[in-house]
């Protein structure tokens, strides 16, 4: 469609109706023990890391696939979901950001989440540290799996599995 100087315009979008191969496709991300300390030892939050495309939001899904393949997921400590969305032109498929993210949903045998004032009353290494971060980041609490420290969102949760930590090894 072209405007009365000749200039192409682009025909309006009709908001009811999506774009032709338009899809909203919904991945998880793993939090990785090791990845997790590497990352805030160098002062960065937890990048998405090897996102894995799902069917929807199961939780109890994401479970069953840590369990089949244990060494693979060995290193996870939690997971993630968002979404991004997909539309194919002229056979080619583009991305969009990542949005909607879930809260982590944490996974441990044993869990502690403390407040800012218990971790500053506490013995855990580099809860100074910790202490500031909480602070600068807005999160009110941490969750403690197998020694190491994660903030803790309201939009976070924890799953404990028993025997968890000891099949991973």
């Amino acid at each position: 469609m072209a405007d009365s100087v000749g200039r192409l315009k682009a025909a309006p979008l009709d908001a009811a109706q999506p774009a032709q191969g338009f899809r909203i496709r919904t991945y998880v991300t793993y939090l990785h023990h090791n990845i997790s300390r590497m990352m805030r030892e160098a002062g960065h939050d937890i990048g998405i890391d090897r996102p894995e495309m799902v069917e929807g939001r199961n939780v109890d899904e994401v479970l069953k696939t840590i369990a089949k393949n244990p060494r693979k997921y060995r290193n996870v400590v939690g997971f993630m979901f968002y979404d991004r969305a997909e539309v194919e032109m002229d056979g080619r498929i583009l991305v969009g950001e990542h949005e909607n993210f879930s809260g982590w949903i944490y996974l441990a045998e044993r869990v502690q989440v403390m407040t800012a004032d218990e971790v500053a009353r506490s013995r855990i290494a580099n809860d100074a540290q910790i202490h500031d971060r909480m602070i600068k980041q807005g999160a009110a609490r941490v969750v403690v799996i197998s020694g190491e420290t994660y903030l803790f969102r309201e939009t976070d949760s924890v799953v404990q599995i028993p025997f968890f930590e000891a099949a991973r090894k």
